[in-house]
């Protein structure tokens, strides 16, 4: 049996569009992630967890500015800076969501 591929290519842009709240005042940020575009079997049949899922297949962001380093500037991607911005804004299930969103096919008229 010959191996299958899709016609579409294995890297996504996800464009993100988040609301952060700062005591009263709420802040919205706009960035993209770049992540591999990969099946989400293993989340829906519980063998991996969303996070882990996207701590392997999110490989770089862009025009970000929720992680930033001491002097104010955007970190650049890491593993740890994203895993950091997980852990720090409870994003887990907002980008998992986006992926979905991004990843998969979408019906047009």
């Amino acid at each position: 049996m010959s191996k299958l591929k899709l016609a579409v290519g294995n890297i996504a842009l996800i464009p993100l569009k988040l609301t952060v709240k700062e005591g009263s005042v709420t802040r919205r940020h706009e960035f993209t992630l770049t992540a591999n575009r990969k099946s989400i079997a293993p989340v829906l049949n519980k063998d991996q967890s969303g996070r882990e899922f996207l701590l392997e297949n999110i490989t770089d962001w862009g025009s970000q500015r929720l992680v930033l380093l001491e002097n104010g500037e955007p970190a650049p991607f890491t593993p740890e800076n994203f895993e950091f911005m997980l852990d720090e804004l409870s994003l887990e299930g907002v980008i998992f969501t986006a992926y979905v969103r991004e990843c998969g096919g979408k019906e047009k008229n």
